[in-house]
C-alpha cells in the first residue's frame, strides 16, 4: 500500500498514528496500515457504501480500496486545511489539536 507524504504527515497523525520522520516513517506507516487492513473485515463497509460492483476479492485484503479511500479523504479534508469541515474531527473529540491548519 503506497503512503505519500500527505498521508504520513497530515492524515495518519490525525487518526492516531505516531509516525517517524523520513523514508523510515513511510515504510512504518505502510506496514501498520497493511496490518490493520489484514485484521479488519472491510466487506461490510465496502458494501454499505455502494462499492460492491467493484468485485473486490474478499479472500484477500482490500489494501488498494483502503488506500484510495484514505487518499481521497486526505484530498477532500486535509489538503484544504479546513479542520472545521473534517468529519473525523467533528465526530471524535480530541482530534482538533492534531489537524494542521
Amino acid at each position: 500500500m503506497p503512503v505519500d507524504s500527505g498521508m504520513k504527515e497530515m492524515l495518519l497523525p490525525c487518526i492516531g498514528f505516531d509516525i517517524a520522520s523520513g523514508a523510515l516513517g513511510h515504510e512504518i506507516a505502510r506496514l501498520e496500515l497493511e496490518r490493520l487492513i489484514y485484521d479488519i473485515d472491510l466487506k461490510p463497509l465496502i458494501e454499505k457504501n455502494g462499492y460492491s460492483e467493484l468485485k473486490i476479492p474478499y479472500n484477500k485484503p482490500s489494501t488498494w480500496w483502503a488506500h484510495l479511500v484514505l487518499i481521497y479523504f486526505k484530498r477532500n479534508f486535509c489538503n484544504k486545511h479546513k479542520p472545521d469541515e473534517c468529519p473525523l474531527k467533528n465526530a471524535i473529540g480530541g482530534l482538533s489539536y492534531k489537524c494542521k491548519k
